[in-house]
């Protein structure tokens, strides 16, 4: 025999008994019989829920089903669902489907209780099979009462509120309490509307007339120099409201934020963004400066200073009037209730001096 001979036959062999042992490990995995069990406590207190579990164990998930219980056939069980809560897994090591089907029940009465035989039907090579369990048996307990005890709440009754109470009413009646309001609103419009109408008023009245900074300020002026501040002694106040005002005016008109900066601070704005105007800004330097030495120096200036400050800063305030491209509502109302009676050769500062006289 050479070895080329002996090889083939020693090959072939081989093939012909692998053939062999994989064709008895199918057949077994094929007509290996399916795992059937019903699981259950032995043992419970009353009341405590349970769960009768019926499990397979197979190569395909769909040659079992699961029974549907009636619940007369298991007298003391009370069953929540007659039909099974299923849950399915796949063991990759053994190549099986497991299947549980679970009926919760509960029993109210204590004893020992008998679960029947409970029925899978499993499809195996075309035909249906019936398997049966085995009984299971249950006992119930019940806790240990003292009866000779009086009966008592579980918990004390805890007190409502009134304003739970109302919390409560408003959430189950919101939509009749929405459309109430709504009507209520609607009536106190219409009675409104209708008084302001029997009156000839208008019904929404016409937002105020924005004052412009120029007028608040010439009026404010007007009202401090009526006050007679400093000819009661009370410098520093009037030099307070003094710089306010112009404050005020410098932040709406020059658009530097000169109620939060420091006299310095106002100056050099000032002189950055209007440096044609050195004149006006060393007699708002002058005025700052006064004011300064009163409210934190404790200086007393003259009265002729107290003349000069004011009128500097009405000669500012009024300079930038003359500046104006275009006379105000008060400009005009006033020219109308007051004409002008300046003489030819007047000049505006000296109008202005009048005026503030």
């Amino acid at each position: 025999m050479t070895a080329v001979s002996f090889l083939s036959r020693f090959g072939y062999r081989t093939r012909l008994w692998l053939t062999a042992g994989l064709l008895a490990y199918c057949g077994t995995r094929a007509t290996a019989s399916p795992t059937l069990r019903v699981f259950c406590d032995s043992a419970a207190w009353i009341g405590d829920s349970l769960s009768l579990k019926l499990q397979y164990e197979g190569s395909d998930p769909r040659n079992v089903l699961f029974p549907v219980l009636d619940p007369q056939a298991y007298p003391g069980l009370e069953f929540f669902s007659a039909t099974p809560e299923r849950d399915t897994a796949y063991d990759k090591e053994s190549g099986l489907f497991r299947l549980q089907a679970a009926y919760p029940f509960t029993i109210y009465t204590a004893g020992t209780y008998a679960i029947p035989p409970v029925s899978f039907r499993v499809f195996e090579n075309g035909k249906i099979l019936i398997y049966d369990t085995d009984t299971l048996w249950i006992n119930i307990y019940e806790p240990d009462v003292d009866t000779e005890q009086a009966i008592r709440d579980i918990k004390a009754i805890q007190p409502v509120s009134a304003w739970e109470r109302i919390g409560d009413y408003i959430r189950r009646n919101y939509l009749w309490l929405s459309a109430i309001a709504l009507a209520l609103a609607a009536a106190g419009f219409g009675w409104y509307y209708w008084r302001r109408k029997r009156r000839d008023l208008p019904v929404f009245s016409a937002p105020k007339p924005v004052v412009p900074p120029l007028d608040q300020a010439l009026a404010d002026l007007r009202k401090l120099k009526a006050k007679q501040l400093w000819q009661q002694n009370r410098v520093k106040e009037y030099y307070t409201e003094l710089t306010d005002i112009l404050r005020v005016f410098l932040a709406a008109e020059y658009r530097i934020a000169a109620i939060e900066m420091t006299s310095d601070e106002c100056l050099e704005a000032l002189r950055m963004n209007h440096p044609e105007r050195k004149e006006d800004i060393r007699n708002l330097g002058l005025v700052f400066r006064t004011a300064d030495l009163v409210k934190f120096a404790k200086g007393e200036p003259q009265p002729s200073e107290h003349e000069d400050c004011f009128r500097l800063i009405w000669r500012f305030v009024t300079a930038h009037k003359q500046e104006s491209p275009a006379p105000t509502a008060a400009d005009v109302a006033d020219r109308t209730a007051n004409p002008p009676t300046d003489t030819p050769t007047e000049t505006p500062q000296t109008r202005n001096d009048h005026e503030l006289e």
